[in-house]
């Protein structure tokens, strides 16, 4: 009785021990009691593709391997606690708006760009709702200023704008820094906005205006035996304005010549006679030279025809008006009395013309309007020199102008002279001045 109540209890204690090993998921040595109760684990094999943690109540046959031959069926009621990691890719298209649909054809903006390397410009000269695509430039080309660095701005482009019919071909411009503004003298091609150039000054490099002789801004500038003189240069990191120079001559010396310089606005010493703008004299300072009284040294204007000429025509005094081009060589043209021409503008202060253009000289009275205007109205008409009498007796003194021409002043005698003969002989009368 002992021994079978101790294999009665052997016998629970086993049972117990499986059941325990069920619950808590471990995995309890093989054993076959031959009564179809086996103690395998079945391994499921099926593939879940769902991201979700589901519980699977699967009614698969287990596929016994340890040699139980009772062919019996189990229904596992197993949770499977597995979770699943879809990497799912979404084919799908959006229906959003496209930016694009409203753009004209080979028209932009900036919700619908150009493709590729192209660039959307817009039309400077209106207010354009769209640009145009356009072959992006290399510098220095440019569609507009937003190519360009710095100060600099794009120059000589031309775009047609969107929707716009335009007859020329758009072309590219050119980046170009404005005058004043700092450059590299060693660019090829010269970036500087046209009519000027980059002048080599070290570190500073600046674009400045192209000189028109008798302008200068150094020796280089000027031809023969004249120097550049009276010329101010800035640089871009400066705060000042550049001015030309003139050219001049280097034998016309003030001093050399016994003259003295004076302040355009002052009188010449007694003994002294106003002269031409000697390089001893500061153009910067606005100086002019006085000479010796019968100095003959300097201009002077030769009626040379028609005969016959009267005798104080042949060989008439004249004084380069300050800050005006010298008389470098001989000028000769026909002599036009401007009021003779254009009635009521013997001055020469309103605007005229010939009616058949020739190389000519000016002929005008003091008066009016200041020297540079009727320096400029020559110049405009195609006058090669301007000669401005008094309309006062004594000598022209502290005059002055600016023009690109010649401009020689004569007194009022012999200028009231000249006008009327140059009135008596329109189409005829020629004249010439003398540099010295």
């Amino acid at each position: 009785m002992k021994q079978r109540r101790e294999s009665a209890v052997l016998a629970s204690a086993c049972l117990l021990a499986v059941c325990w090993l069920a619950a808590c998921g471990g995995k309890a040595p093989p054993f076959d009691d031959g009564s179809g109760a086996d103690g395998d684990t079945d391994a499921d094999t099926d593939a879940d593709t769902d991201g979700d943690t589901d519980t699977d109540v699967d009614g698969d046959t287990d596929a016994d391997t340890d040699g139980d031959t009772d062919g019996d069926t189990d229904a596992d009621t197993d949770t499977d606690t597995d979770t699943d990691t879809d990497t799912d890719t979404d084919t799908g298209t959006g229906t959003g708006p496209d930016p694009c649909a409203e753009v004209p054809a080979g028209c932009c903006d900036d919700d619908c760009p150009c493709a590729g390397t192209h660039v959307c410009v817009y039309d400077d000269t209106a207010l354009e709702q769209y640009g145009v695509c356009k072959a992006a430039q290399t510098w220095p080309g440019c569609w507009s200023d937003d190519d360009c660095d710095g100060d600099a701005f794009c120059e000589g482009a031309s775009v047609c704008g969107c929707g716009e019919i335009c007859g020329p071909m758009d072309v590219p411009g050119t980046c170009a820094v404005p005058l004043g503004g700092c450059c590299e003298s060693t660019d090829v091609p010269d970036i500087c906005e046209e009519g000027s150039f980059c002048m080599d000054l070290g570190d500073e490099d600046t674009c400045m205006a192209d000189p028109a002789w008798p302008q200068c801004w150094t020796d280089g500038d000027c031809t023969g035996t004249q120097e550049c003189a009276g010329a101010q240069i800035c640089t871009c990191l400066q705060d000042c304005t550049s001015q030309f120079g003139l050219c001049k001559t280097v034998n016309y010396d003030c001093v050399a010549n016994g003259g003295q310089c004076v302040s355009q606005w002052e009188s010449c010493p007694q003994g002294y006679s106003p002269a031409p703008e000697y390089t001893g004299c500061s153009n910067v300072l606005m100086e002019r030279c006085c000479l010796p009284d019968g100095a003959t040294y300097g201009p002077w204007v030769e009626v040379t025809a028609p005969d016959p000429v009267p005798a104080g025509l042949t060989h008439v005094t004249a004084y380069p008006i300050p800050t005006t081009p010298e008389v470098m060589a001989d000028i000769a043209g026909r002599l036009v009395a401007v009021g003779a021409v254009q009635s009521g503008n013997q001055d020469g202060c309103s605007a005229y013309t010939l009616s058949s253009p020739v190389p000519f000289i000016a002929l005008v009275r003091r008066g009016n309007c200041i020297f540079t205007t009727k320096v400029t109205n020559a110049a405009n008409a195609g006058a090669l020199a301007i000669i401005i009498y008094n309309n006062q007796a004594g000598l022209p003194d502290g005059w002055s102008a600016t023009g690109t021409i010649p401009a020689v002043a004569i007194e009022q005698a012999p200028g009231n002279s000249m006008y009327t003969f140059a009135s008596n002989n329109v189409g005829t009368a020629t004249a010439t001045i003398h540099p010295f």
